[in-house]
């Protein structure tokens, strides 16, 4: 394009027509370059969104795979038999005796079980002396008759024994005279001094007795004695001459006797019976 004549009545015109249209050449430029780069900077954060959204579409595919995963390694685990739980050792128990010489050297063979340190009487082996026993409910205590001597004797646990019964018998009454179990016994045969000892929830031995009768044809009588041996108290007298039959205990402790069929419930303190219906 020419330049205008400024001697041309159009150059005032035709100058400010050029510059219009050089203003808006550059306007337009200016917008074409600002689109581009627009553009540019629209696809690069087009291009991050799209990233970003995709990452965790696949993370979140791979937690779902693992977790699949993780479910059948559950699964399989949970298939596995389980090894079986083992039980706590019973503990060893052993079984032993300890032999007993009577006075007149026969003796018996007291059985006891253990189980770790702690011993338990069971009985008496090889009975073939009519003896008769009774054991502590701890098992700790073992009390037993000797019909050859008529004598009662308790035995321990530890090792330690002793008769119970009195080799005499004073009278109460009257001068004091003072009966001898030895010459009882030689007196009158089948004679009972101390037999079937019982022990009573107080730890008393409860024991059967003619005493204090020294005839032919006598009562039996119930005797009480401490497990030392230190008290020995008459507790009741059973009209019968027959032995009386032990059978347990009540509710409240007291020992359960038989006499002539006919139960009873003995209270060794207060010295009565009670029938029990």
């Amino acid at each position: 394009m020419g330049k205008p004549s400024m001697f041309s009545s159009n150059y005032h015109r035709e100058i400010r027509r050029r510059r219009i249209i050089n203003t808006l050449l550059i306007l337009l430029s200016l917008l074409v370059i600002g689109m581009i780069v627009f553009n540019k900077q629209t696809i690069t954060y087009f291009n991050k969104f799209k990233a970003s959204v995709n990452t965790p579409v696949k993370r979140n595919a791979k937690q779902i795979e693992g977790s699949k995963n993780n479910t059948g390694k559950n699964k399989q685990d949970s298939a596995k038999p389980k090894p079986a739980e083992q039980k706590p050792a019973e503990p060893a128990k052993n079984n032993g005796s300890f032999t007993f010489a009577f006075p007149d050297n026969t003796s018996v063979s007291i059985e006891y079980t253990q189980e770790n340190d702690e011993k338990k009487f069971t009985g008496i082996s090889q009975n073939n002396n009519g003896i008769t026993y009774d054991i502590r409910d701890d098992g700790k205590a073992i009390t037993f008759d000797y019909p050859k001597t008529s004598d009662i004797w308790i035995f321990n646990i530890d090792g330690s024994s002793k008769k119970l019964n009195p080799d005499f018998y004073k009278s109460t009454g009257g001068n004091g005279k003072i009966f001898k179990k030895s010459d009882i016994l030689e007196r009158y045969s089948n004679y009972m001094w101390a037999a079937k000892p019982k022990f009573l929830k107080d730890g008393r031995i409860l024991y059967q007795s003619y005493v204090p009768w020294f005839r032919k044809t006598n009562n039996c009588i119930l005797w009480a004695v401490s497990a030392d041996g230190t008290s020995n108290r008459m507790i009741l007298d059973t009209k019968q001459t027959d032995p009386v039959t032990y059978s347990g205990f009540t509710d409240d402790g007291k020992l359960i006797i038989e006499i002539k069929g006919t139960k009873y419930a003995l209270d060794a303190d207060s010295r009565r019976k009670v029938k029990i219906d």
